[in-house]
C-alpha cells in the first residue's frame, strides 16, 4: 500500500499560474514543485510550479533577482525538483512536443547543451 501522491491533478494542461507564489516549495506531504533559474547554478530569478505547464512561454520568472520578470519558455539554466515523489519530464517544445529529458525526485542541476535555454513545457510523471 503507497500513501505516496499520485500525478492525477498536476498535470492538468497549465493552470501553474495560480501556484506560481515566487518559492520553491516542499510540502510536508513529500509534494514539491518544480524550480526554473534563469541562470546555472541556481542562480538568478527562479520561477516555481506545483502543476504542470504546457506552455512555459507563458509564465514569467518571478522572484527577485536577474531575469525577474523575464519570459520562462527558453530562458531557464537550471532546475530543481523539490517533489520527493514525482518525476519532472521537460520538453524542448509546447504541448510536450520534442526532446525530452527527466528530474528526478529531489534532485536537478544546470541543464545540459539540449536543454540550456530550450524548455517550453514539463508535465509530472
Amino acid at each position: 500500500f503507497s500513501t505516496a501522491p499520485t500525478k492525477s491533478g498536476r498535470n492538468d494542461g497549465g493552470g501553474s499560474a495560480t501556484h506560481l507564489d515566487g518559492v520553491c516549495n516542499l510540502y510536508s506531504t513529500g509534494d514539491g514543485d518544480l524550480c526554473l533559474w534563469y541562470f546555472q547554478k541556481y542562480w538568478g530569478s527562479h520561477a516555481d510550479f506545483y502543476v504542470s505547464d504546457n506552455n512555459l512561454n507563458n509564465n514569467t520568472f518571478s522572484s527577485l533577482g536577474i531575469g525577474q520578470g523575464s519570459q520562462v519558455g527558453n530562458n531557464a539554466e537550471s532546475a530543481w525538483n523539490y517533489d520527493q515523489h514525482l518525476t519532472a519530464r521537460v520538453y524542448t517544445g509546447v504541448n510536450s512536443t520534442g526532446t525530452w529529458g527527466t528530474i528526478s525526485p529531489s534532485s536537478g542541476g544546470d541543464f545540459t547543451s539540449t536543454f540550456i535555454n530550450n524548455v517550453e513545457s514539463f508535465i509530472w510523471t
